[in-house]
């Protein structure tokens, strides 16, 4: 599992993002980053959650075949 700390301004468009705890496979780690990238913009949050930017983290799982 790969975690990544990911921020986002009100319109859900990611203004920082890093790895928390990386994997193993530095290709898994490479791919992670360009994931976030490729889902922008993320659905901006609910009102009720307050401030200009959000942080949170983002667990990430992905499935080799061999």
């Amino acid at each position: 599992m790969i975690y990544a700390q990911v921020t986002i301004n009100r319109d859900g468009t990611v203004t920082a993002h890093q790895l928390t705890k990386a994997s193993s496979h530095k290709a898994l780690n490479r791919k992670e980053m360009t994931l976030i990238n490729r889902a922008q913009p993320l659905p901006p949050p609910p009102k009720e959650v307050g401030g200009e930017t959000i942080a949170f983290t983002l667990p990430v799982s992905f499935s080799l075949k061999r």
